[in-house]
């Protein structure tokens, strides 16, 4: 009789953790599209203000402020910019390499030229 009580217990705490600890796992993963999209995002804007336009990315690691393995070889992420002319840029990240969670859809993050930061578009860790 305790045993199944204690098995009881075992089950009903695991059936709280888990899901908590899924969550939190994706949100730690999440921390690497931030972190290269600030530096994409500082680096454009140093750029910008010497030069008055924005790069693509294939220029924005040559010019010296982001290291190309940052970009290229992340784990979870691609790391794109779509837009970058003389006036705006716009840079995504998403979880293309290895997902993130179960769920179908793509987790994709971003800045422009006009945030402050990186916003997380389809957030795939709620």
């Amino acid at each position: 009789m305790e045993l199944m009580i204690v098995v009881a217990i075992i089950g009903i705490l695991s059936s709280v953790a888990i899901p908590s600890f899924t969550r939190f796992q994706c949100k730690s993963k999440q921390s690497e599209a931030q972190v290269i999209l600030n530096a994409v995002h500082m680096t454009q804007l140093a750029y910008n203000g010497e030069h008055a336009t924005y790069l693509p990315l294939a220029h924005l690691t040559s010019y010296g402020g982001l290291d190309p393995r940052s970009i290229f070889t992340t784990k979870y992420y691609t790391i794109t910019i779509p837009t970058a002319t003389m006036t705006a840029y716009t840079a995504q990240a998403q979880d293309t390499k290895l997902r993130l969670s179960s769920r179908t859809g793509t987790d994709t993050w971003t800045v422009q030229n006009t945030f402050r930061g990186p916003v997380n578009l389809t957030n795939q860790c709620r």
